[in-house]
């Protein structure tokens, strides 16, 4: 079977489900992911998205009601979600999904239950992102300012159903960590503004925003997507 058809049959229960997705096994992911972050041919037109985005800025929502310290400083808006719906007040996907699957026992999700594009997916400034239609499952624009920041967390751990990637248009702004064997998290140099990067969230990391408003690419993909993964690398 695979993601979408799993998927698609809603009699299942998620943790039946999760077992179900196809998954990336541990030497695969290894593989993939020889570095903590892997810059991909894919690259985001910083000024088109601006542009892009005077239409949509008032649809970011509060990524969560989880800390309430990043109220206001920490938002989200849907490239893929459940609905389809940028507009909608309350959307599960613009959140930590495992916050609200512990507040939710009997309606949890996976990441890779959630695959209706948004509009916004569809935008011009987003045409890079193509060649991952067939794949992609929950992914947003997150929104920050000064102050926003995720703690230390890893996402995933293979075997996965699916994979990361991410990227920023203001590295100078958005800061992201990853730990190291000492347990020391070390700031990701070198970030180019808009590209996309394979991400390892597997890795114990965190991210915050230092200064003035950063937008940051939150992307998933099926465990499908593994060859188109390799194949992007730059």
């Amino acid at each position: 079977m695979t993601s979408k058809s799993i998927d698609e049959n809603h009699k299942i229960d998620a943790t039946t489900r999760f077992n179900l997705y196809p998954k990336i096994d541990i030497q695969e992911y290894e593989q993939l992911h020889n570095s903590r972050i892997i810059p991909t041919i894919l690259k985001i037109d910083v000024a088109d998205f601006f542009e892009t985005m005077k239409k949509y800025d008032s649809y970011f929502k509060n990524w969560s009601n989880n800390r309430p310290d990043q109220i206001g400083i920490r938002q989200g808006l849907p490239l893929v979600n459940l609905t389809g719906r940028y507009t909608d007040d309350n959307d599960i996907t613009i959140g930590p999904l495992d916050y609200y699957n512990k507040n939710n026992p009997d309606n949890r999700y996976n990441e890779t239950d959630i695959r209706v594009f948004t509009k916004i997916l569809y935008e011009k400034c987003f045409d890079p992102l193509q060649i991952l239609h067939d794949y992609i499952i929950r992914s947003s624009i997150l929104k920050w300012k000064k102050g926003a920041n995720f703690f230390p967390h890893k996402d995933l751990q293979p075997p996965t159903p699916h994979l990361r990637l991410w990227g920023t248009t203001d590295p100078d702004n958005i800061k992201l960590r990853f730990e190291n064997d000492q347990g020391e998290l070390i700031e990701v140099e070198n970030v180019e503004a808009g590209r996309i990067y394979i991400i390892d969230t597997a890795i114990t990391h965190d991210a915050h925003c230092v200064n003035d408003i950063g937008y940051q690419f939150f992307i998933a993909v099926a465990s499908e997507a593994y060859d188109i993964m390799e194949r992007i690398k730059q």
